[in-house]
């Protein structure tokens, strides 16, 4: 799993594009787990990096995700991922 920021200009054209991998953990089989500010920080990094590359104006932004995802550390720990 990776996290992938695209960035399209008007026309829908890419004008920049970042990517990291994230660590995968595998606590039991079946299961895949991550790191949820992991996820967070690779977001903040990714954006940054594909913002400062872009070479025109940024009309959109793609964000993916994967539907299965569920962040339970704030419930179990309060943590602060936004």
């Amino acid at each position: 799993m990776a996290t992938r920021p695209i960035l399209f200009d008007a026309d829908g054209r890419v004008r920049s594009a970042a990517q990291m991998e994230l660590t995968q953990c595998y606590p039991r089989p079946g299961w895949i787990e991550h790191d949820p500010e992991e996820i967070w920080r690779s977001v903040v990094s990714t954006c940054r990096e594909a913002v400062t590359a872009a070479d025109a104006p940024i009309a959109a932004i793609g964000i993916a995700n994967q539907r299965d995802d569920r962040d339970r550390s704030r419930h179990r720990t309060g943590g602060a991922t936004p």
